[in-house]
């Protein structure tokens, strides 16, 4: 699957189709095979693993709030607005604030969580 998202059209997505689209999902970062990726389980546990030289895990809790999708890790919480590319199948969000490399969105494919 090629990463073209400069031509791909995303479209801001609500609450309810945030929740439609990622409960019970993985998002995984392109280009696949991915290195990190996102879980959200169907009852609002968070996971995420970021991969690299620096390899770590992060655990916590999702919800929506203002059409946004919230996670909160460590009594933090980071909320962050959500495009679907419905032709690509592809969504785009800024990655975790406890990634700690910046806000520009990163471009996700959803997959089934393992």
């Amino acid at each position: 699957m090629a990463n073209d998202s400069k031509h791909a059209s995303f479209d801001l997505l609500n609450g309810a189709q945030i929740r439609q689209k990622l409960s019970g999902k993985r998002l995984a970062s392109l280009p696949l095979p991915a290195t990190t990726h996102e879980d959200f389980h169907a009852d609002g546990r968070w996971r995420s693993w970021q991969g690299g030289r620096y390899a770590r895990m992060h655990e916590g809790r999702w919800s929506i709030r203002a059409n946004r999708l919230c996670v909160i890790e460590s009594g933090e919480t980071d909320c962050r607005t959500v495009s679907f590319a419905r032709r690509a199948g592809w969504v785009r969000m800024p990655p975790p604030k406890s990634w700690n490399v910046g806000d520009a969105p990163t471009i996700l494919v959803i997959t089934g969580i393992k």
